[in-house]
Protein backbone atom coordinates (compact mmCIF):
# COMPACT_ATOMS: atom_id res chain seq x y z
CA UNK A 1 0.00 0.00 0.00
CA UNK A 2 0.96 3.46 -1.08
CA UNK A 3 0.89 6.13 1.51
CA UNK A 4 1.87 9.67 1.77
CA UNK A 5 3.15 10.37 -2.21
CA UNK A 6 5.24 7.60 -1.86
CA UNK A 7 5.18 6.52 -5.90
CA UNK A 8 5.40 2.39 -6.55
CA UNK A 9 8.60 2.46 -8.19
CA UNK A 10 10.01 -1.05 -7.57
CA UNK A 11 12.90 -2.84 -8.74
CA UNK A 12 12.26 -1.98 -12.57
CA UNK A 13 12.23 1.55 -11.70
CA UNK A 14 15.47 1.56 -9.46
CA UNK A 15 17.10 -0.09 -12.65
CA UNK A 16 16.32 1.94 -15.19
CA UNK A 17 17.65 4.91 -12.37
CA UNK A 18 20.57 3.23 -12.23
CA UNK A 19 21.10 3.32 -15.98
CA UNK A 20 20.15 6.95 -16.15
CA UNK A 21 21.74 8.98 -13.61
CA UNK A 22 25.12 9.33 -12.05
CA UNK A 23 25.94 7.02 -9.49
CA UNK A 24 27.82 7.80 -6.11
CA UNK A 25 29.32 5.77 -2.85
CA UNK A 26 29.18 6.87 0.09
CA UNK A 27 31.08 5.63 3.14
CA UNK A 28 31.37 6.36 6.74
CA UNK A 29 32.47 10.27 7.08
CA UNK A 30 31.19 11.02 3.31
CA UNK A 31 28.57 13.48 2.71
CA UNK A 32 27.14 13.85 -0.75
CA UNK A 33 24.85 16.88 -1.85
CA UNK A 34 23.65 17.28 -5.53
CA UNK A 35 21.67 19.70 -7.82
CA UNK A 36 21.81 16.75 -10.74
CA UNK A 37 20.06 13.88 -10.09
CA UNK A 38 22.74 11.61 -8.92
CA UNK A 39 22.14 8.20 -7.00
CA UNK A 40 23.83 7.95 -3.72
CA UNK A 41 24.16 4.44 -2.21
CA UNK A 42 25.59 3.41 1.09
CA UNK A 43 25.57 0.70 3.42
CA UNK A 44 25.28 0.72 6.91
CA UNK A 45 25.11 -1.28 10.19
CA UNK A 46 25.56 1.24 13.39
CA UNK A 47 25.85 4.03 11.49
CA UNK A 48 23.18 6.16 10.55
CA UNK A 49 22.56 8.16 7.34
CA UNK A 50 20.37 11.10 6.88
CA UNK A 51 18.72 11.85 3.37
CA UNK A 52 17.61 15.24 2.98
CA UNK A 53 15.72 16.73 0.30
CA UNK A 54 14.09 20.09 -1.15
CA UNK A 55 11.20 19.39 -3.11
CA UNK A 56 10.60 22.89 -4.53
CA UNK A 57 13.76 22.79 -6.19
CA UNK A 58 14.94 18.94 -6.43
CA UNK A 59 18.25 19.25 -4.57
CA UNK A 60 19.22 16.43 -2.52
CA UNK A 61 21.80 14.68 -0.21
CA UNK A 62 23.10 12.43 1.85
CA UNK A 63 25.42 11.54 4.81
CA UNK A 64 26.89 8.49 6.81
CA UNK A 65 28.29 9.02 9.80
CA UNK A 66 29.42 6.53 12.30
CA UNK A 67 29.35 8.29 16.03
CA UNK A 68 26.92 10.72 17.47
CA UNK A 69 29.21 13.47 18.93
CA UNK A 70 32.43 14.60 18.59
CA UNK A 71 35.12 14.01 21.25
CA UNK A 72 35.68 16.98 23.54
CA UNK A 73 39.00 18.62 22.23
CA UNK A 74 38.70 17.12 18.71
CA UNK A 75 38.59 18.49 15.65
CA UNK A 76 34.52 18.26 14.46
CA UNK A 77 34.48 15.18 11.39
CA UNK A 78 31.74 13.89 9.76
CA UNK A 79 32.44 10.81 10.95
CA UNK A 80 30.36 12.24 14.00
CA UNK A 81 26.40 12.54 13.55
CA UNK A 82 26.08 16.08 14.81
CA UNK A 83 28.55 17.83 12.33
CA UNK A 84 27.81 15.49 9.42
CA UNK A 85 24.17 16.37 9.64
CA UNK A 86 25.05 20.04 9.89
CA UNK A 87 27.56 19.85 6.78
CA UNK A 88 24.23 18.35 4.89
CA UNK A 89 21.74 20.74 5.49
CA UNK A 90 25.02 23.86 5.08
CA UNK A 91 25.88 22.22 1.85
CA UNK A 92 22.40 21.86 0.45
CA UNK A 93 21.77 25.27 1.50
CA UNK A 94 24.82 26.60 -0.10
CA UNK A 95 23.62 24.62 -3.76
CA UNK A 96 20.00 26.55 -3.15
CA UNK A 97 17.59 24.19 -0.92
CA UNK A 98 15.90 26.31 1.67
CA UNK A 99 16.40 24.67 4.95
CA UNK A 100 13.09 25.60 5.94
CA UNK A 101 11.43 23.38 2.91
CA UNK A 102 13.98 20.01 3.98
CA UNK A 103 12.47 16.98 4.43
CA UNK A 104 14.20 13.33 6.24
CA UNK A 105 14.20 10.08 5.57
CA UNK A 106 16.79 7.86 8.28
CA UNK A 107 18.36 4.93 7.94
CA UNK A 108 20.46 2.62 10.24
CA UNK A 109 21.19 2.32 13.64
CA UNK A 110 21.17 -1.17 13.54
CA UNK A 111 21.78 -3.23 16.81
CA UNK A 112 23.44 -6.05 15.90
CA UNK A 113 23.51 -7.04 20.13
CA UNK A 114 20.56 -6.34 21.50
CA UNK A 115 21.48 -6.04 25.09
CA UNK A 116 18.55 -4.73 26.41
CA UNK A 117 15.40 -5.94 27.99
CA UNK A 118 12.76 -7.64 26.18
CA UNK A 119 14.17 -7.52 22.77
CA UNK A 120 14.12 -3.64 23.19
CA UNK A 121 17.80 -2.24 21.70
CA UNK A 122 19.97 -1.04 24.99
CA UNK A 123 20.12 2.73 25.00
CA UNK A 124 23.88 2.67 25.35
CA UNK A 125 24.39 0.96 22.18
CA UNK A 126 25.99 2.89 19.37
CA UNK A 127 22.86 2.83 16.79
CA UNK A 128 20.42 3.60 19.30
CA UNK A 129 22.69 6.72 20.13
CA UNK A 130 23.18 7.59 16.78
CA UNK A 131 19.35 7.90 16.10
CA UNK A 132 18.64 9.71 18.98
CA UNK A 133 20.66 12.64 18.43
CA UNK A 134 19.53 12.60 14.29
CA UNK A 135 15.97 12.72 15.92
CA UNK A 136 17.05 15.29 18.09
CA UNK A 137 19.12 17.41 15.64
CA UNK A 138 16.22 17.43 12.79
CA UNK A 139 13.70 17.84 15.22
CA UNK A 140 15.66 21.14 16.76
CA UNK A 141 15.81 22.49 13.11
CA UNK A 142 12.50 22.05 12.46
CA UNK A 143 13.28 19.27 9.66
CA UNK A 144 10.75 16.41 9.67
CA UNK A 145 10.78 12.84 9.30
CA UNK A 146 9.14 11.51 6.59
CA UNK A 147 10.19 8.15 6.84
CA UNK A 148 12.78 6.18 8.93
CA UNK A 149 14.35 2.51 8.84
CA UNK A 150 16.38 2.15 11.91
CA UNK A 151 17.18 0.27 15.01
CA UNK A 152 16.76 -3.69 12.93
CA UNK A 153 18.69 -6.04 13.76
CA UNK A 154 20.90 -6.35 10.32
CA UNK A 155 22.62 -3.81 8.20
CA UNK A 156 21.00 -2.39 5.03
CA UNK A 157 21.76 -0.90 1.72
CA UNK A 158 20.30 2.25 0.52
CA UNK A 159 20.19 4.26 -2.42
CA UNK A 160 18.82 7.83 -2.86
CA UNK A 161 18.10 9.55 -5.79
CA UNK A 162 19.53 12.99 -5.09
CA UNK A 163 16.81 14.85 -7.42
CA UNK A 164 13.22 13.39 -6.05
CA UNK A 165 14.16 12.63 -2.49
CA UNK A 166 13.21 8.51 -2.95
CA UNK A 167 14.96 6.25 -1.50
CA UNK A 168 15.10 2.37 -1.86
CA UNK A 169 16.34 -0.10 0.89
CA UNK A 170 17.47 -3.65 1.27
CA UNK A 171 18.33 -5.55 4.36
CA UNK A 172 22.16 -6.58 3.50
CA UNK A 173 22.31 -10.47 2.90
CA UNK A 174 18.61 -10.25 0.61
CA UNK A 175 18.66 -9.67 -2.78
CA UNK A 176 15.20 -7.37 -3.60
CA UNK A 177 14.79 -3.39 -2.86
CA UNK A 178 11.99 -2.12 -1.51
CA UNK A 179 10.96 1.56 -1.84
CA UNK A 180 8.18 2.12 0.36
CA UNK A 181 9.63 2.60 3.94
CA UNK A 182 7.47 2.80 7.11
CA UNK A 183 6.06 6.20 7.67
CA UNK A 184 7.17 7.08 11.09
CA UNK A 185 4.32 7.47 13.46
CA UNK A 186 3.78 10.50 16.23
CA UNK A 187 4.81 10.12 19.73
CA UNK A 188 2.89 11.76 22.10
Amino acid sequence: MMEGGDRPWGLDTLKAVEGSVPSRFIGPGDVYCSRIPHLVTTILGSCVAVCLFDPAVGIGGMNHFVLPFHPSGEAPSTRHGDYATATLIRRLGNLGADPERLRAKVFGGSVMLMGGKNGVPSPLSVGARNVALTRGLLAERGIPIERERVLETSGLMIKMLTSTGDVWVRKVGTASFAHVVPRVEATS
